[in-house]
Parts: C-alpha cells; sequence; structure tokens
C-alpha cells in the first residue's frame, strides 16, 4: 500500500505529512514551509516517486519477457519504448509515469496476463505517455493546488472558520476538476490502445482480464469515477461481453466494509498498547 501510495498518490501524501509541520502563523517561516512543500510537491507530481520505490527495492528493472513485449509494442506503433519497471504489488496494474517516460507493470499482472495481453495493456499506457505537453502541466497544476491544504493550520489561526471553509471549497474543486480531467485522459488512452490493438477486441479482453485478477465488479456503479465502468470500456472496444450487465454492488455495503476496515485495527491498539506497556514493565 505503501508503494500504491508513492506512485499514484504522492501529493496527497505530501499535503497530508506537511499540513502538520506549518506554523500557527503565516510568517517567514510558514512562507517557508509552503516553498519547500511546493518543491516537494512539484517533485512528486512528476513521477519521482519512482526513485523512492527503486531505493526501497519495491520497484525494479524489467524482465527479459516484458523488455521484448515493450520493443514489439513500441516498433509497431513507431514509438520510443518507454523505461519499463515491475513492482511487488498484488494488485494486477500497470501504471505511466509520463514526465519519466515509465510505465511500471505489476507482478500480478504479469503473471496473469498473456503476451498479446500486456501488449494491449501497454498500448493504453504508451497513450499516457504520448499526452501533449499542455495536459501534462494540467496534471501538476492539479497536484499543486493541493497546496492550501497545506497551509490550513496557519490559515485557520489567522482566518478562522471562514478561512478554513474556503480551503475545503477549493480541495472539493480540484477533487471534482481532477476526476473529470482524469476520465476524459483515460477514454484518450483507451482510443489509443484500441487504434494499435493486435487484433479487433484485444485491448477490451484484456481490460476483462485485469478485473478478473483484481476481482473487481465489471460494473461498480459509482458516479464520476476516473475510469468508465468495464462493461463501457468492452463495448466501446466492440466486444460485448458474455454476461448481461451486472446490477451495482451495493453502496451501503461497500461503506460499511470500508468503515469496519478502518474500525478494526483502531480498535485492537488500545489492548496491544496495554500489553506492551505490561512487557516493557516486566521486562524493566
Amino acid at each position: 500500500m505503501l508503494l500504491v501510495w508513492i506512485l499514484l498518490y504522492p501529493h496527497v501524501v505530501v499535503a497530508l505529512l506537511s499540513a502538520p509541520l506549518n506554523p500557527s502563523r503565516f510568517g517567514s517561516g510558514a512562507w517557508m514551509a509552503l516553498g519547500f512543500a511546493s518543491y516537494i510537491l512539484l517533485l512528486a507530481a512528476t513521477g519521482n516517486g519512482l526513485h523512492l520505490g527503486r531505493a526501497t527495492g519495491l520497484i525494479r528493472p524489467c524482465s527479459q519477457r516484458l523488455r521484448a513485449i515493450g520493443d514489439a509494442t513500441s516498433a509497431r506503433m513507431g514509438m520510443k519504448r518507454p523505461n519499463l519497471y515491475e513492482a511487488s504489488l498484488l494488485m494486477a496494474n500497470a501504471l505511466a509515469l509520463p514526465f519519466r517516460g515509465s510505465v511500471v507493470f505489476t507482478d500480478a499482472a504479469l503473471r496473469g496476463l498473456s503476451g498479446s495481453e500486456v501488449d494491449a495493456i501497454l498500448a493504453h499506457e504508451l497513450g499516457h505517455i504520448e499526452e501533449p505537453w499542455p495536459v501534462k502541466l494540467v496534471r501538476v497544476v492539479t497536484a499543486m493546488a493541493l497546496l492550501p491544504l497545506i497551509a490550513v493550520h496557519p490559515v485557520a489561526m489567522t482566518y478562522g472558520k471562514k478561512g478554513v471553509a474556503a480551503i475545503g471549497l477549493i480541495f472539493l474543486a480540484v477533487v471534482f476538476a481532477a476526476r473529470v480531467f482524469g476520465r476524459r485522459m483515460e477514454a484518450r488512452a483507451d482510443r489509443f490502445a484500441r487504434a494499435h490493438e493486435l487484433d479487433s477486441g484485444g485491448y477490451a479482453r484484456a481490460l476483462e482480464s485485469i478485473y478478473r485478477l483484481n476481482l473487481v465488479p465489471a460494473v461498480l456503479g459509482r458516479k464520476r469515477m476516473v475510469h468508465p465502468e468495464l462493461d463501457d470500456r468492452m463495448l466501446a472496444g466492440g466486444v460485448q461481453p458474455e454476461y448481461a450487465r451486472p446490477e451495482a454492488p451495493s453502496n451501503s455495503r461497500t461503506s460499511l466494509a470500508v468503515v469496519a476496515g478502518l474500525a478494526v485495527p483502531f480498535l485492537g491498539l488500545p489492548p496491544l498498547y496495554a500489553v506492551f506497556l505490561f512487557l516493557v514493565e516486566k521486562i524493566g
């Protein structure tokens, strides 16, 4: 999970860690902290989490199999082969880092997908690599828009509830805009992959394989998702699923599961801490 957050949401991690460190009032210290946070956000938004992943050993250079697929896919598409890496993650997925010209495949994806399916997914990620520079800059601006969240402490102490409310509105606006923008870019990358697939419908079937490996429903029923529903993506790729369109899973049950998953560790901490103190006292 640490690797997921480092790669997918590094700017959020920076914002959450930086916010409590800000001074309580605006001054030279607060502005210096915001300047440093801006620099770290810029590094994170441009894919430098890749270096941290490699330093920890969670990300490694690609295998010969992935390199061979990457060479064949890039040559067929008339593009330069991206820097390919593999990540020790349990989920089946691939991730493009446009600013780094890199694509990361997870071990689960490489184990569960055939060579042609890896080719199709790589074509989608190359669609992200080939995004125009204005699009890449929008991604950076979106990440940098979290700066007000970092400044929530001095803003609260200086401007009170109105300042905090303004930061909340800015944050919600950024989240909404990022989802709309991200969905458009995913649709663009889907079209890019379909235009370069080895066989008709190959990309749609590769997507279905990834969803199956991750045990993700074909229809989630959530509004404003970055990725369209699998069912819709398959139909757009010219493949009629072999099953009727399923009903979306219960949102209330999903929310309950999330709450339970968060509550269980916290409920277990006090007893564990008591045992820890008991052992320390006995050992001491």
